[in-house]
């Protein structure tokens, strides 16, 4: 295993709040130049003046629950009494995903955030690599004068090209596909984000029309074996039915807007993370469908090698499945969901990739009008709306 180069670097490691974590990073060698004190210790060292210490090589890890306005403005008066450094940089350590307000102060702040994982998982080689790959990439944001927004972009790709496939392609392979993977993931809901969604759907298609050529040659030896050999084979000519084929699904959660109202923000958030949980959860898709989040409370699924009249049956699984489960607020107050769906299938003759979901839209917006709570395929309702 390779040491992390974080040489000529300041880094301290306040481990009040988060002992757990700094027990963790004692337990590497590779990690000796991050230096760990508690708060108290911390404070005498920093007064020792040290000749090598810049704003742009100096990082402070602390937990977040931990910086208040009190150690906050302490940091600062001594940084700059000391190195008329005004303020210094923070790593602010989470043990959950950060709110929206959270967020925002830390890019006011020009702060950076890590989420650590479940204690359980402390001692995985993954989170080892994940966190000191991550301390890198927050100096080179640092040098770069980057917001912690453009590094929630574009960190996990730089991890990726310059550290993974440069330095450490053959140990942590299976680190550089996570990682790619995680960056196209929506913090949320876990499922894909539009513009990864997008591309998913963009290969789908050029696949699709690959088998449509197939499916010419395949019919057609079809036809000549049952011409040849009369009576003693199967026919398989239904295994084509979904072959050259894939669904698109539009789903919208009804009334999501007097959820927010009603309920709040902060419940609404919990009701796009559970459906997620469903959505991923393997009991309504298949691993290699692709699930998306389409904007707001819309979500967008593709089905590949499925008809719109197969799609059906995931997609009655999904609505049915949804009003299932008993949603709450702080207060205790329960609240059901409904969901409206529309499907739409690909056609060979679409020019471009909004054709076949504003088909899917199209078919949604049907369901509303009829009630909501529904599923509707537009090649069934084709010719009522046009």
């Amino acid at each position: 295993m390779n040491n992390i180069d974080l040489s000529e670097k300041n880094i301290f490691f306040i481990e009040d709040k988060i002992e757990d974590f700094g027990l963790f990073i004692k337990s590497f060698p590779t990690l000796n130049q991050i230096n760990i004190y508690n708060f108290d210790n911390f404070i005498n060292v920093i007064k020792q003046k040290k000749s090598n210490l810049t704003r742009r090589n100096t990082l402070i890890i602390l937990a977040f629950d931990f910086l208040n306005n009190e150690i906050l403005e302490k940091i600062k008066s001594i940084f700059f009494e000391t190195y008329e450094i005004k303020k210094p940089y923070f790593l602010c350590i989470f043990r959950k995903e950060p709110d929206s307000l959270e967020k925002e102060n830390l890019i006011k702040g020009e702060a950076f955030y890590y989420i650590i994982p479940e204690r359980e998982y402390f001692n995985s080689n993954f989170f080892y690599f994940n966190f000191c790959q991550f301390v890198e990439i927050v100096f080179e944001k640092i040098v770069s004068s980057d917001r912690i927004n453009d590094y929630i972009i574009k960190s996990f790709q730089i991890i990726a090209d310059t550290y993974i496939i440069n330095k450490q392609k053959k140990q942590i392979e299976k680190l550089y596909f996570d990682l790619e993977l995680m960056s196209k993931v929506d913090y949320l809901t876990n499922v894909l984000n539009k513009k990864a969604f997008f591309e998913s759907l963009e290969s789908e298609k050029k696949r699709t029309l690959r088998d449509l050529w197939r499916i010419k040659g395949i019919k057609n030896d079809i036809e000549k074996e049952k011409e040849e050999v009369i009576n003693e084979k199967p026919d398989f000519t239904n295994l084509l039915e979904n072959y050259g084929k894939f669904s698109c699904m539009m789903i919208d959660i009804d009334f999501f807007k007097k959820i927010n109202d009603t309920y709040g923000h902060l419940v609404g958030d919990q009701v796009l993370r559970k459906i997620g949980e469903l959505l991923t959860s393997k009991a309504i898709f298949r691993e290699h469908d692709i699930i998306g989040r389409y904007g707001g409370e819309e979500f967008i699924v593709i089905l590949p090698e499925t008809s719109s009249k197969n799609a059906l049956i995931p997609a009655e699984r999904l609505r049915t499945g949804i009003k299932e489960i008993i949603f709450s607020d702080e207060k205790s107050n329960t609240f059901y969901l409904s969901l409206s769906i529309g499907i739409s299938e690909f056609y060979s003759t679409d020019k471009n990739n909004e054709e076949i979901i504003g088909r899917a839209d199209k078919a949604l917006y049907y369901a509303k009008r009829q009630g909501r709570d529904q599923t509707i395929i537009y090649e069934d309702i084709v010719d009522k709306i046009n």
